[in-house]
């Protein structure tokens, strides 16, 4: 098993988060960055940044890294931009502790994961592992950041080959920070953001998790326990450019320009959220014997992708800019008692924002952004949980 584990390490080298012996001299290079100043500049006050500094030089955990300065600093910009504040429910499904797989709808390319290890460590619970795509590592100070919060890189691009090869490097990372590290490991149910509103997960997802076992595709779930997470924001900070890149795609090809993913973190940061929720959903391995796995595998696995939407729609929280967009949508008045007026003022100044960016003010750009919030009321209708008329 040894031998074994050893092989692990070595073919892991260019995907997992660092280790202790790292921890200090990436500590070294984050602090002597210029972009780190600007990052501490915003958070936490100048006569805090001396103290900050020697604080962090004597981390020497990831943990201890996330403590001093991630769990601190995000909850200094929620109390910025999220004055409904940081919620969450159905924690019992966690608590004891034991490593699982968290699967997540995708909304906000760091916010989503960061937020959870910040419920994480305010319920005494260990941080998880995070998925990090290598698109997103545009810097060495990027990459240091990124693989001393815990995050372990996901390779996106290469030949068929190749991309196979990388999901079962992936799949087989993933299994063994599980059971040998026995560390938790967060990814998202799908490859990208949301845009739509939409949560759908992809069945590749699954097939990539469970990919690198010799077992049985019902016992590799098992191995997972896998714990659905519903996120859900009152105003999502990057739905304007959610909005143009939605538009755009429907006339032609959506182009990024450079550096774009990071501007949307910053912007997903740094803009006002309103309120925000995650639910914990109940566990796969709850249900895992009520599907149907002699039907091969694809079927049995569409069954898992099923469960776990259903987990994510139900749990998901609507909020007064759901209710107003769905009945601004369908001219009604069907959920006025859930908005204010000051909930159709600023949903208003925020769809100005939106045409300003996209560059045109049609009824299409109108409705992509009504839709980005409209459409969880609609999921939740049509799997039954709200009366659709």
């Amino acid at each position: 098993m040894q031998d074994q584990d050893s092989k692990y390490k070595t073919d892991f080298s260019k995907i997992k988060p660092y280790e202790e012996d790292q921890i200090h001299d990436a500590l070294v290079r984050i602090l002597s960055n210029p972009l780190f100043q600007k990052i501490i500049d915003y958070i936490y006050p100048t006569e805090t940044h001396d103290k900050l500094r020697k604080d962090l030089l004597t981390a020497t955990t990831s943990l201890e890294f996330q403590k001093i300065f991630m769990y601190t600093g995000l909850k200094s910009v929620l109390k910025k931009t999220t004055p409904k504040g940081l919620l969450f429910k159905n924690e019992h499904f966690i608590t004891d502790g034991r490593a699982v797989s968290y699967i997540s709808n995708h909304r906000d390319i760091l916010l989503d994961s960061a937020l959870l290890q910040v419920i994480l460590v305010d319920l005494g619970l260990e941080t998880s592992e995070i998925s990090f795509g290598n698109n997103l590592i545009a810097s060495d100070f990027i990459n240091d950041f990124g693989r001393i919060n815990r995050m372990f890189t996901v390779f996106r691009n290469g030949s068929p080959r190749e991309l196979l090869q990388n999901a079962k490097n992936l799949s087989a990372y993933i299994h063994y920070t599980l059971k040998e590290k026995q560390r938790s490991i967060w990814i998202a149910h799908r490859k990208g953001r949301t845009k739509n509103g939409l949560d759908k997960t992809n069945l590749g997802v699954i097939k990539m998790l469970i990919s690198s076992s010799k077992k049985s595709a019902k016992e590799a779930l098992v191995s997972l326990d896998i714990v659905p997470i519903s996120i859900s924001y009152e105003w999502e900070p990057c739905d304007a450019s959610k909005v143009r890149e939605l538009y755009v795609n429907e006339f032609g090809t959506y182009i990024k320009y450079p550096g774009e993913d990071m501007d949307s973190v910053v912007k997903g940061i740094i803009g006002q959220k309103g309120g925000i929720e995650l639910a914990f959903c109940k566990p796969v391995n709850n249900v895992l014997d009520t599907f149907d796995s002699t039907v091969g595998n694809n079927p049995f696995l569409n069954q898992v992708v099923d469960y776990i939407d259903k987990q994510i729609i139900e749990n998901y929280r609507l909020w007064p800019s759901n209710y107003y967009a769905y009945d601004l949508a369908n001219n009604s008045n069907k959920y006025v008692k859930f908005y204010s007026e000051e909930t159709i003022n600023y949903f208003q100044e925020r769809l100005k924002r939106a045409i300003q960016l996209v560059g045109e003010d049609n009824q299409r750009v109108r409705e992509i952004f009504i839709d980005i919030y409209a459409n969880p009321v609609r999921s939740k209708q049509k799997m039954g949980l709200l009366s659709a008329q």
